[in-house]
């Protein structure tokens, strides 16, 4: 193994302690080294073992000079981590830079005591107008109904980190996409321009749809395998703001072509070849327009 020299900095975020590393928190590690000949910065990864593969996340990369590449970082996972050995890939080329020790704390406080609701001092002798009686039971209900949304956020969460374990992958997203793309465009014998079975240009669609919103869910971490496409299209760009409403629309749009071709008696070869290309540079866009990856 060459020697690397490598070092964390934490940079100061609004509400949160000062070089803490806390469950999301973005970070940089920068790692000063013999660098051998890699691919794109946008192509590297870290591979670690399984159990570590949320301990420690690239976000981007950048290189400073020939021999320091500067990693953009985060972390989901709570606890005092000494990583071994630290490998950066380009799915290819493999770089051991060595041994890294931090820790991840969680953004909540488990020390602050538990807040009790006061109770009623006495018993009431108030005569109260039933019109209130029902502004209470209104007001208990919205509560109700906050709750029911908040504990189905957190479970929808949970599906996401689930789905996201279960795609994960040393390439990037986008790489991820076009890779799949190309072994599809490989595999069917709808684009060789000759005769095909009526199940072929089905397939390409039915492939390029799961490969389209695998996408969607590692680049944008939106659960597109369970929301509807309005929602989809609703949360892309407001958690985006750097997707425009055009893109967002096409994205729904997309969609929608999908589930079409889905329920269609036959699939023209020439309409699976366009929605190939279609999700191929609505993709290519939205990762550009898209803005860091978290």
């Amino acid at each position: 193994m060459a020697d690397f020299n490598c070092r964390m900095d934490i940079p100061e975020a609004p509400g949160l302690n000062t070089a803490e590393m806390t469950v999301g928190r973005e970070a940089f590690l920068s790692c000063a080294g013999p660098w051998p000949e890699l691919g794109q910065e946008e192509s590297l990864a870290f591979e670690l073992p399984k159990e570590q593969n949320h301990v420690l996340k690239m976000l981007g990369a950048e290189r400073l000079s020939g021999d320091t590449l500067k990693f953009k970082i985060t972390s989901y996972q709570v606890g005092d981590w000494d990583l071994k050995n630290v490998i950066v890939t380009d799915g290819k080329t493999k770089v051991d830079v060595g041994a890294l020790r931090f820790e991840v704390k969680s953004v909540l406080d488990p020390k602050e005591p538990r807040q009790e609701p006061y109770g009623l001092i006495g018993p009431l002798s108030i005569s109260i107008p039933l019109s209130w009686w029902i502004v209470l039971g209104g007001f208990l209900l919205g509560l109700a109904l906050v709750a029911a949304l908040q504990v189905r956020k957190r479970l929808q969460r949970r599906r996401l980190v689930e789905l996201l374990e279960s795609h994960d992958s040393a390439l990037s997203p986008i790489s991820e996409f076009h890779r799949t793309l190309r072994m599809i465009r490989r595999d069917s014998p709808v684009f060789f321009g000759g005769e095909f079975e009526k199940a072929d240009p089905i397939q390409v669609v039915a492939d390029v749809e799961k490969a389209f919103r695998i996408f969607l869910l590692r680049r944008f971490h939106l659960p597109a395998f369970t929301w509807s496409d309005g929602a989809l299209r609703k949360a892309l760009k407001k958690e985006n703001p750097h997707v425009t409403d055009r893109m967002a629309l096409d994205v729904k749009k997309l969609l929608q072509e999908f589930a079409s071709a889905k329920v269609a008696a036959q699939v023209e070869g020439r309409d699976a070849v366009q929605l190939h290309e279609g999700s191929r540079r609505l993709a290519e866009a939205l990762e550009k327009a898209g803005g860091p990856q978290r």
